[in-house]
């Protein structure tokens, strides 16, 4: 599980900054437009060479910030090549379905109870707990008493001694018990016996304790991820159409001269910042998800190398 979460988180961040450069890359396109209008606007003596600058120089920091974007994505798909001998396309193709396989694990996601009873650290302390029951056992058995049951019956015959003084045959059963009790193994195994109870009590004091850290930050990442998917859905149905209803304001508003060149840049920038941040935190979101999977003992990728 740790293995594969530690792939699974490369390809999630690979994923990001795919997008985040591909969403660079359309404002760059998009501020270039806007940037050739101020220039055109500035040669017809409708604007100013500060609006045509300004718009350039928006627009070459998209640009490096797409540069910046797709050399991360680079040394990503490079680490990636660490855990699997793939080509660097069909890397690509691995980081395009990461989304489908963090779905997959989010509707697979069990219960707190049924996350105790799978992790591994649980089933070892289980396994270990059974062995010393056993050892338990066996270490009392080396001194309990030994019980032996005998019987037999007798019959007497003519010739026998009772028989010459007249008297009548006479049949017996017999039958008896012997207790064996040893004492000298009983007093030297005593402090065996005392240390395999501890040792169990240990054992099982271990279980309680596993048992409860599981619950607790299986429980502390569920409510890690409900807070980040409450975030996600502010992101999409308010901050960004917001930014976005902004931004298209502010285009009417200053090609009817109601507002400055600087305050559509700005409308842009905000909307540019929303969006970055809402593919930051679906990354952190999707990462949660696995991590959740990999406590519950469910994170195998094996549908990745297919």
């Amino acid at each position: 599980n740790s293995f594969a979460l530690s792939f699974l988180g490369e390809l999630i961040e690979a994923y990001q900054l795919m997008r985040q450069r591909d969403l660079t890359y359309d404002y760059e396109r998009k501020t270039s437009v806007v940037s050739e209008i101020a220039a055109s606007r500035y040669g017809t003596g409708q604007g100013n060479l500060s609006d045509a600058s300004k718009a350039k120089v928006v627009s070459s920091t998209y640009r490096e910030r797409s540069i910046q974007f797709d050399g991360l994505l680079k040394s990503r798909i490079r680490s990636i090549a660490y855990y699997t001998k793939k080509s660097e396309d069909e890397i690509l193709t691995m980081i395009k379905e990461i989304p489908y396989y963090v779905n997959l694990k989010k509707k697979e996601l069990p219960d707190v109870e049924e996350t105790i009873k799978r992790s591994p650290d649980i089933k070892l302390i289980f396994s270990e707990s059974g062995i010393k029951e056993k050892n338990m056992t066996l270490s009392k058995m080396n001194y309990l008493p030994d019980f032996s049951i005998f019987g037999g019956y007798i019959k007497e015959n003519m010739n026998s001694a009772i028989a010459e003084f007249n008297r009548a045959n006479q049949d017996s059963i017999r039958l008896g018990f012997i207790i064996k009790v040893p004492l000298w193994s009983a007093f030297s195994n005593s402090k065996a016996v005392d240390q395999n109870e501890d040792s169990l009590h240990s054992t099982r004091f271990s279980m309680e304790s596993a048992r409860e850290k599981v619950r607790s930050l299986y429980e502390a990442s569920l409510i890690r991820l409900e807070s980040d998917e409450a975030r996600i859905k502010v992101y999409k149905e308010r901050l960004i159409p917001q930014a976005r209803l902004s931004r298209d304001s502010s285009k009417i508003s200053y090609e009817t001269g109601k507002i400055d060149f600087s305050a559509l840049l700005e409308s842009w920038n905000i909307l540019y910042t929303q969006e970055v941040d809402q593919i930051r935190l679906e990354a952190e979101r999707d990462a949660q998800i696995l991590r959740l999977s990999a406590i519950a003992d469910d994170l195998l990728p094996e549908n990745l190398y297919e």
